[in-house]
């Protein structure tokens, strides 16, 4: 089957391998904001705009390539209006897994979701639909991303839930034992979350707020995003 990137990033080599992998056959990217004619190597094919006035591509599967960086707001909010289009159009979205990671027998992927390289998935984990998760990460037992979460180089969770539109920063992890409150407890980090880079994770974050240290946590200046699916 045909495959269509909507969105760009600079780790796109990498999904690309990923696609061709599951045995899709790559057919280019569709993003307004790319005005090259080709982008890591594969056709640039115009605006996903596209496809709300044409059907010429809606026997192809799809893929949102661009992720949340952790500094731009805008990335963020262009994944989500990508993701948007392609769930109000109900086309085929597919998730796409790196040959080199690796996963445990009970786990659930979903619709739209990537498994970067070198990350491994435990038993009894459930990646939500859109969710990302970046290099070297390790997703210990247990674990539950809702929504379009995102989650960043080398993080390590376990007996967790990551609520929608969330984003866990590279090399932070979950450590509840050092909490006794949530000693032997499931973390539960809140909707429209940010938790930033290299932070132990003790508690629990609520929904719309920031962990911006080990213990400082405050409301996100942020607008929420809806869950879309």
């Amino acid at each position: 089957m045909k495959l269509i990137f909507v969105g760009h990033r600079w780790a796109l080599p990498r999904m690309i391998q990923s696609a061709k992998h599951m045995g899709y056959d790559v057919m280019g990217i569709l993003d307004k904001h790319l005005n090259e004619k080709t982008y890591k190597g594969i056709p640039v094919l115009g605006s996903e705009d596209e496809l709300t006035t044409s059907t010429k591509y809606h026997d192809c599967a799809f893929h949102v390539a661009n992720h949340w960086d952790g500094s731009d707001t805008g990335a963020r909010i262009h994944r989500y209006e990508k993701i948007k289009l392609l769930e109000d159009l109900k086309l085929n979205v597919v998730h796409l897994i790196h040959p080199t990671a690796t996963t445990c027998d009970d786990h659930v992927i979903g619709r739209g979701a990537y498994i970067d390289d070198k990350v491994h998935i435990s038993n009894d984990c459930v990646i939500g639909p859109y969710s990302t998760v970046a290099t070297g990460s390790i997703i210990g037992h247990d674990t539950v991303t809702y929504f379009n979460s995102q989650i960043g180089p080398v993080v390590m969770t376990t007996l967790c839930d990551i609520g929608h539109n969330s984003s866990i920063g590279a090399y932070s992890r979950i450590m509840h034992w050092k909490n006794r409150l949530y000693r032997h407890k499931r973390l539960i980090i809140g909707s429209n979350t940010r938790i930033f880079t290299d932070i132990n994770m003790m508690m629990s974050v609520p929904d719309n707020h920031d962990q911006l240290t080990n213990d400082k946590i405050l409301p996100t200046r942020e607008e929420p995003l809806n869950e879309l699916c």
